[in-house]
């Protein structure tokens, strides 16, 4: 056997586009899913994490006998190793990456039942985030035979970038590539050594590969509030007790943000409703867990859409940041929760509350809170996106019946049968639906909605078939 012709030392630049989080094993006092950490106690994406991603990239970019030229094969003998099929360990080395010093932020996670509507019994947990905007160091090297092997997977990357760490379903860990430089060592010529050795290899640019960066498919949601949305953050203030989640901004400033998983779990809870009322399939089962397992296992398209405990789903959707021309200074807000500064934003007001006494009229004891709600806020479009390799890899019909059951979540929405964060059901989280776009279906000989009025009209088009037609048709009757 021949050693490596080549040596590749890549440098990739990213920065998370959307909060990051790679979980540790580590027990926290604190939080229920903390981050990973090194020996000396730093933040960390191991290895391994980038390996796994990488892997998984390069099964949608290379053909087979690619990936495994780069990330190794075990032999397809698996008693003995062969001297045509020897087998090889993976010739791409991945290092950790160190997060340097950066601000963290925690978010809340609450399972609904379905039977009743509120929150589910056991099922709180708090995850800790890297913020978006945090700058990240890729290092990779790679040594074997060909030159291209590598380049090509590194090229791609500097076009689409990664999504890396847990809940990336629910918009987490999006990493968009800044930059990636190479040092290349000819390892069959004497003064590339040497050169090497001297430290004078020169690094070049790694241009981004053409064509790569493709749209996913999607439905956007063009919305505004009719009523203030409210995602309450895990830290009440001293003079409020409920306070907006708030999320970092590019320039470390803060901003209100629509959790991604909210929003998913929102559509999720509407197209059960429908899958449950075309089939006739009664209330859930009351253990939360249960109930979203056996929706999936019992409609297969619900499971291709929101996925399960056995896989993922083909639905993903993005945090939504307010669009304000204000955000906060983190001092200032650090400052409004300590009780030490008063009004530190004009798109927020404190609103007080108290429960009444049901027997005497008067005020209930112990029964007064105060939510900070927002106002005047405009936000992003909701980014609906759809995994073109989940998809790919479901039957016609289940990859119809997905692209129009979230279309009907969308329409159910639109027509005010559910609203987003905190109350709900007491007039907060109101929204009204001004635009739906929806692209990049063709793929699937689905036809594309252009935003504007009969959106149910577009779903009898897109359903073509008849199964799918009636739960189109039984879904408008239950609107």
């Amino acid at each position: 056997m021949t050693g490596p012709a080549v040596r590749q030392d890549y440098t990739l630049s990213l920065v998370t586009e959307t909060p990051l989080h790679v979980g540790g094993a580590a027990g926290d006092p604190v939080v229920d899913l903390p981050l990973a950490t090194d020996g000396q106690g730093r933040l960390m994406v191991p290895g391994t994490s980038w390996a796994g991603v990488l892997r998984a990239f390069a099964r949608r970019t290379h053909d087979a006998a690619e990936v495994d030229a780069l990330f190794g094969a075990a032999p397809r003998n698996a008693d003995a190793a062969t001297e045509a099929d020897p087998g090889h360990a993976s010739r791409l080395f991945v290092s950790d990456t160190t997060i340097g010093e950066t601000g963290l932020e925690m978010r809340t996670g609450v399972g609904i039942d379905r039977r009743q509507g509120a929150a589910a019994t056991r099922i709180l947990y708090d995850r800790m985030v890297v913020p978006a905007g945090t700058t990240l160091t890729l290092n990779l090297r790679y040594e074997g035979p060909s030159r291209d092997a590598a380049a090509g997977l590194v090229a791609q990357v500097r076009a689409v970038g990664l999504t890396v760490g847990g809940a990336s379903r629910r918009g987490l860990g999006r990493l968009r590539c800044t930059a990636a430089q190479v040092r290349e060592i000819d390892l069959t010529r004497g003064a590339s050594l040497l050169a090497a050795l001297a430290n004078r290899t020169a690094a070049t640019e790694v241009k981004a590969a053409d064509g790569a960066a493709a749209e996913l498919p999607r439905i956007e949601v063009r919305w505004s509030p009719v009523r203030p949305v409210v995602v309450g953050s895990a830290a009440p203030g001293e003079q409020a007790d409920l306070v907006p989640l708030l999320t970092r901004t590019p320039d470390g400033r803060l901003v209100p943000v629509l959790p991604g998983s909210t929003v998913k779990g929102v559509l999720r809870a509407l197209a059960e409703r429908v899958v449950r009322t075309i089939h006739d399939l009664g209330p859930p089962p009351p253990d939360f867990v249960t109930a979203l397992d056996g929706i999936a296992r019992e409609v297969p398209v619900f499971g291709v859409l929101f996925g399960s405990r056995e896989q993922a789903g083909a639905l993903s959707v993005p945090d939504v940041t307010a669009v304000t021309t204000e955000p906060v200074a983190p001092d200032l807000w650090l400052g409004y929760l300590a009780g030490t500064a008063k009004q530190v934003t004009s798109w927020t007001r404190e609103r007080t509350h108290v429960a009444l006494d049901r027997w005497s009229g008067g005020a209930a004891e112990h029964r007064l809170f105060t939510v900070q709600e927002t106002q005047d806020l405009g936000w992003a479009p909701l980014r609906l996106e759809l995994d073109p390799d989940r998809l790919d890899r479901a039957t016609p019909e289940q990859r119809r019946g997905a692209v129009v059951l979230l279309g009907v979540a969308v329409a159910l929405l639109a027509e005010g049968h559910a609203g987003f964060g905190h109350a709900t059901t007491r007039g907060l989280g109101e929204v009204a639906v001004r635009g739906v776009d929806v692209v990049g279906v063709d793929r699937w000989e689905l036809p594309a909605h252009d935003g504007g009025p009969g959106l149910w009209d577009w779903l009898q088009e897109a359903s073509g078939h008849a199964y799918l037609t009636d739960v189109v048709t039984r879904g408008e009757e239950k609107t």
